[in-house]
């Protein structure tokens, strides 16, 4: 609904959050391709295989930045909201 009208369902109904991240997560596994998409997958991998903290940061932060601008928004969304 939310991709086909842009509008936003209410959730003043629903109860149990399980069911929104249930559909959350639905969602992600039906996108065409990962937010974290598969030509940068194995970068992504190599970046958080690097022993160093802060040059992991580092190269994480080269990697997202070479998202697609939609695939970063999403992503910094779903990060912020899952640090609050």
């Amino acid at each position: 609904m939310l991709l086909t009208s842009g509008a936003l369902p209410s959730l003043d109904q629903v109860a149990d959050v399980n069911v929104i991240c249930g559909v959350l997560k639905d969602f992600l596994r039906s996108l065409k391709e990962p937010l974290m998409t598969f030509a940068l997958h194995p970068a992504f991998l190599r970046a958080s295989e690097i022993p160093d903290e802060a040059a992991r940061q580092t190269a994480l932060c080269h990697v997202v930045m070479k998202l697609p601008l939609a695939n970063r928004d999403t992503l910094a969304f779903l990060v912020l909201h899952l640090h609050r």
